[in-house]
């Protein structure tokens, strides 16, 4: 017995001449999930939460405004935060708000750093091949 499947809807396919972008862009998003891995312990939560704060650069972020995006329980995102901000990942300004501490000089924040432009980079260079210019 054979099993029909189901029609793809040809809207929802990659068009053949995107293709390359789209396989390129997965494996930079693939690549840059490898490097925070490695730069979080495999705790994608916190790295999620790393990256929301460090996106809200100066005006910070509220605990509520990361379970927001994050789509994270209230539960997690304090236990996460406490975790953080014991580590000296996150600080706290002005009103409680936090913010993203990323010293430089830390050897592991140096490592994702360079592992992060060296995966952009990689990308870069093979949209140019399509004719994408990365700036």
């Amino acid at each position: 017995m054979q099993r029909r499947q189901a029609p793809v809807d040809a809207g929802a396919q990659i068009p053949i001449e995107r293709r390359p972008l789209a396989f390129a862009t997965t494996e930079l998003i693939l690549d840059l999930l490898y490097v925070a891995r490695d730069r979080f312990s495999g705790d994608y939560e916190r790295m999620w939460l790393y990256f929301c704060a460090a996106h809200a650069c100066e005006a910070g972020v509220t605990r509520r405004d990361l379970g927001a995006v994050t789509g994270l329980a209230r539960e997690t995102v304090r236990r996460k935060v406490t975790q953080m901000l014991a580590s000296g990942e996150l600080k706290v300004g002005q009103r409680g708000r936090l913010y993203a501490a990323a010293d430089q000089s830390d050897p592991h924040v140096a490592a994702f750093n360079r592992e992060a432009k060296r995966a952009a980079q990689s990308y870069a260079r093979r949209v140019a091949k399509f004719g994408v210019s990365v700036d």
